[in-house]
């Protein structure tokens, strides 16, 4: 059977304005005309359970039902095909609807449809007016703006530039905006987003808490979970919602092994957790027994600790009285529509009180400071320079925190396991190679490890990315222009894993600290390649020059660098550039993180 015509497929890109209609996609798919396309037509099934009929006498659009085609990138085309029942027709023809309304006249959308249609361009602009609100100094300190800041939203993540006519630049995705200070203060605010904008710093430099360099990660936040055992089904539902939200839990029917004295080890986990939720309901308050010694010992527990401590949190599972002896403490309703986002902003708040981490995948970050750097290679030092790192120049970065090392499987599986995201190709069950969890996770796309930076920015609050070009080779080198994280000498087997000398991945952090960066940061030559933001452009790197646009689309290679455990001593340089396309993978394609402070 043929598929549509190509005549067929250019109406479809250009009523669907080369955007795929798959749910939170943003991706900009091009026609090339008359050829092949980046991208796949999607024959919705669901809407003739018989099959489209073929006939000769039909037109081609007549044939496959213009009305029941999308547009999708191969990603989702292929997730779709893979699982139709999994993902709603309606939903995906009502995107395309709105892809028509925006594009069907073949221009641009104006600010006004775009708010409607667009729901992160309208939760920005809210943003940005509650923030102009909020602080009145604002519009002054947006002026200051030297580089790149990110403003986090339900969705995505934007990017504000100051540009060089005073006026702002607003980026999300494929939608610009330019905005003068007066211009931001009059903008209406949006009716489209869904849920209330949880509240955004606005104050510089840091908008969160970072650790700082050390040579531990801090150890995540311990929680007991009290309750009776008529609750025991809501609170495995609980158990597995905050497990996929990072927090370490301790429960008795998984934590208590055979043969232990349950009568001791229960007091024992709650003297040692770092709080407690007590699970309420109405036969729980009325029931004698055990659950009524848990509650006894974590009180004794709740009285020693610091005034004003987030430690005891009675969670109400239905209507019922809170007992006199707990009304001391703020309850909550689990069964009320912010029930658990409350539930996490509380225990995120204890975990921060304590310095420890509300989260498995948060890596321990490395402060860069401000200042410039020696950007590039200069043959005359270095003879493995190439064309494409010259000319070495001085650039300036404001400060940031960079993860010391490249995230891993085991924290990479915490992502899948909690998404449902596809797992890397040489996965089993959701599982990584057995002993490998603290390799870094590879077979994964630039596509794939901004899907995870998201996630783990939405899950912790906090604002994870990619690194630049630039912030990844000022990490990797210093300011002084090395060749190398250590210094100017070749590399070898004990300072990284390079030329096969192990065949494949290794342990992260193995060659610290002999292999490390002045900074303290491990791997960043060899192991494998780590993806950066940067599209592929030649030099010198200026910030301005929109060479950081996530929008760019598929076609537009990334950057990655530092050379993988296969690579030749070229190309572990801390100057060597490699590129790919967002969407390819390998098995030595991996990736680290920053986390910056917001800018303003």
């Amino acid at each position: 059977m043929a598929g549509p015509s190509v005549a067929t497929v250019k109406r479809l890109f250009a009523v669907s304005g080369n955007r795929c209609a798959f749910p939170g996609c943003e991706e900009r798919l091009v026609d090339e005309a008359g050829g092949s396309i980046m991208g796949e037509v999607c024959h919705i099934k669901a809407k003739s359970p018989d099959g489209p009929r073929y006939d000769a006498q039909q037109t081609d659009e007549e044939r496959h039902g213009f009305r029941n085609l999308v547009l999708l990138c191969p990603t989702h085309h292929a997730r779709v095909d893979r699982d139709p029942d999994k993902y709603t027709v309606e939903k995906l023809l009502e995107i395309k609807a709105q892809h028509e309304a925006l594009y069907a006249g073949g221009a641009e959308p104006s600010d006004d449809v775009a708010r409607q249609f667009l729901p992160q361009f309208g939760e920005l602009l809210e943003r940005l007016k509650q923030l102009l609100a909020q602080d009145p100094t604002l519009a002054a300190r947006l002026a200051a703006i030297t580089g790149d800041g990110n403003v986090v939203g339900d969705h995505n993540v934007a990017t504000v530039t100051k540009q060089s006519a005073g006026d702002y630049g607003i980026q999300i995705g494929q939608l610009n905006l330019t905005l003068s200070p007066d211009q931001l203060r009059s903008l209406p605010v949006s009716a489209v987003s869904a849920s209330p904008l949880p509240a955004l710093p606005v104050s510089a430099p840091t908008a969160f808490p970072l650790p700082a360099a050390s040579t531990e990660l801090p150890r995540r936040l311990r929680v007991f979970l009290c309750h009776a055992r008529s609750d025991k089904p809501a609170v495995r539902d609980l158990y597995r919602r905050l497990r996929s939200d990072g927090i370490a839990l301790w429960l008795d029917e998984e934590d208590l092994l055979p043969g232990q004295d349950w009568q001791l080890e229960i007091p024992k986990a709650v003297r040692s957790s770092d709080a407690v939720i007590i699970c309420l309901s109405r036969r729980a308050i009325t029931k004698a027994g055990y659950v009524q010694k848990e509650i006894e010992d974590a009180l004794d527990v709740a009285s020693k600790q610091a005034e004003g401590a987030i430690f005891l949190i009675p969670l109400r599972l239905e209507g019922c009285e809170v007992p006199e002896r707990l009304r001391r403490w703020q309850w909550l309703d689990l069964f009320r529509k912010t029930g658990y986002e409350r539930l996490l902003r509380a225990l995120r708040t204890r975990a921060e009180h304590l310095g420890l981490r509300a989260h498995p995948s948060e890596l321990e970050m490395i402060l860069i400071p401000a200042g410039e750097f020696l950007m590039g290679s200069d043959p005359a030092r270095d003879e493995g320079a190439s064309y494409d790192e010259q000319p070495q120049h001085t650039l300036y970065l404001p400060d940031y925190h960079i993860a010391k090392t490249p995230v891993t499987n085991a924290q990479y599986a915490v992502f899948v396991d909690a998404t449902g995201y596809d797992q890397p190709k040489h996965w089993e069950s959701g599982k990584p190679p057995e002993s490998e969890e603290d390799h870094p996770v590879v077979y994964v796309s630039w596509q794939d490890a901004v899907a995870y930076c998201n996630w783990l920015s939405r899950v912790t609050g906090k604002v994870y990315r990619l690194p630049s070009e630039a912030e990844w080779e000022k990490a990797a080198r210093g300011t002084d222009g090395r060749i190398y994280p250590w210094g100017d000498q070749p590399p070898d087997e004990g300072r990284c894993n390079f030329n096969m000398n192990e065949g494949s991945t290794t342990l992260v952090g193995h060659y610290s600290p002999q292999g490390d960066s002045p900074y303290g940061c491990a791997d960043m030559a060899g192991n494998v390649w780590e993806w950066t933001r940067s599209p592929y452009k030649g030099y010198p790197y200026e910030p301005e020059d929109r060479r950081e646009n996530l929008g760019a689309g598929r076609r537009v290679p990334r950057v990655s660098r530092g050379g993988a455990f296969s690579s030749r001593v070229r190309s572990v340089r801390c100057a060597y550039r490699h590129k790919d396309y967002p969407y390819n993978w390998n098995r030595d394609y991996g990736f680290r993180l920053v986390a910056a402070p917001i800018h303003l």
